[in-house]
């Protein structure tokens, strides 16, 4: 196999963190215009790879002479997720920011591993992590504290991380009260991170941030912490030019992990179960997978090297995930045969709203891939509801399809369009109506 060399070009902590600055940061008074940025001291200076010495109590693994990564380097969905806490009326935002900043590893749930520098998290820091992942494994990687002031800290992933993006914690004043909140802006970094947020990721984040932000109330003296959880895809699509980000994979280089391939270049055209390796060469990456052949004594034991197209099409089968459909119709058992034989072929999964006055709302919760409904139904028919989920910023992008008695099967069948959405005439053919969902569906994924 030819040596591929992983991806480097990524922007430096500086490069990256000005423009997030220059995203969030409040206008400057006129008289301080010629003067030096208010908060100038507060920001990691340039890096470009990191460096950090070994600390007692982790391993340390997969940090120095990573690059850092923000958003836009990463593969999966964007992610933008909120843990949001109301520390009363009695602490002020800096105490709050002080004691977290102080004694942040202290917050961390049971079996998580933070270690900072000796004198805690201040601009330019680097922290190795060892993060529990199940079954008493731990995956090793880091962060990068990118800016750190009174009122706010933020920390920034390197390649290999879970997540390609940056996790800010603040606090401010709101009215009579404080409240302390931790911001995520992330993406999964490659593929294989992406399926673990698919299957219970998001779902182990959510509780993570949401345990710490209770052990803070706690230590703050609040007696009965509550914490408000948001999240918002940001961004659907996943960036498979950077699905190469799996050489660095945190996860693989602590654990392993299991693919099936077919090593046809070994002469084997039957498929093979292998635990992926990715080995770092002076001029790069490699992956590869060891494998056993044979059902009985003696087996045989072979390693397996990638090249890209293969690493490609593996990537792309460990994201295979069902396509999420809801359909609104006030007919129930109409909504509910569809559903049984849509989910039936194994790619989709269906919610039923039979009530369209409460669709727009189901379709904010349920963040369909498609959208199928009735026109003809009562409280809001069809178009109308069109109209809402279009002037939807977080779904005028989700395509619908309407499936309606109102035309014929002739009419839908030379591509009429109702509002400028796809038709398919009731009585529906399944088989026709799944050739219009996949045709729906974005390619560029």
């Amino acid at each position: 196999m030819s040596e591929t060399k992983g991806p480097e070009k990524v922007a430096s902590a500086e490069q990256i963190g000005l423009s997030h600055r220059e995203a969030t940061a409040t206008p400057a008074p006129p008289e301080a215009a010629v003067l030096a940025p208010r908060n100038a001291d507060s920001w990691a200076k340039k890096v470009d790879r990191l460096q950090v010495d070994p600390r007692e109590g982790v391993r340390g693994t997969n940090v120095a002479g990573r690059r850092l990564t923000g958003p836009v380097q990463g593969f999966g969905k964007m992610w933008q997720k909120t843990y949001r806490m109301d520390a009363g009326p009695d602490i002020t935002p800096e105490q709050a920011i002080a004691t977290w900043r102080e004694h942040f590893p202290e917050f961390w749930p049971k079996g998580n591993r933070f270690a900072g520098a000796l004198t805690g998290i201040n601009p330019g820091d680097v922290a190795l992590l060892d993060l529990a992942i199940g079954g008493g494994v731990k995956l090793s990687t880091g962060v990068f504290v990118l800016y750190a002031d009174a009122e706010s800290f933020t920390l920034m992933t390197p390649q290999g991380h879970m997540f390609a993006g940056w996790i800010t914690f603040s606090a401010e004043r709101s009215g009579d009260t404080t409240t302390v909140q931790a911001q995520v802006l992330m993406r999964a970094n490659d593929p294989l991170y992406e399926v673990s947020m698919i299957v219970a990721g998001h779902r182990k984040e959510d509780k993570f941030w949401s345990a710490t932000l209770t052990a803070l109330g706690q230590r703050l003296g609040i007696a009965e912490p509550k914490v408000e959880t948001t999240s918002t895809c940001v961004d659907s699509k996943r960036q498979w030019r950077h699905a190469r980000n799996v050489w660095h994979n945190s996860m693989v280089r602590s654990v392993g992990q299991t693919v099936t391939f077919r090593p046809v270049r070994d002469g084997i055209n039957s498929e093979v179960s292998g635990v992926i390796q990715v080995v770092e060469r002076a001029n790069g990456f490699s992956v590869n997978a060891s494998y056993v052949v044979g059902q009985n004594p003696p087996q045989q034991s072979h390693v397996y090297w990638f090249d890209q197209s293969e690493i490609d099409v593996i990537a792309r089968s460990l994201t295979k995930e069902k396509r999420r459909i809801l359909i609104v119709d006030d007919d129930s058992d109409s909504t509910h045969l569809v559903k049984i034989l849509l989910e039936k072929t194994g790619s989709y999964v269906v919610l039923e709203e039979n009530d369209s006055a409460a669709a727009h709302q189901s379709a904010r919760s349920f963040r369909p891939d498609v959208i199928l409904m009735d026109i003809m139904m009562p409280k809001t028919d069809g178009a109308e509801l069109a109209v809402q989920i279009e002037a939807d910023p977080e779904l005028h992008s989700t395509p619908i399809i309407f499936l309606t008695a109102l035309v014929t099967r002739p009419e839908t069948n030379t591509g009429l369009r109702i509002e400028g959405h796809r038709s398919l005439a009731k009585p529906i053919n399944i088989p026709e109506l799944i050739d219009h969902i996949e045709e729906s569906l974005p390619h560029a994924m």
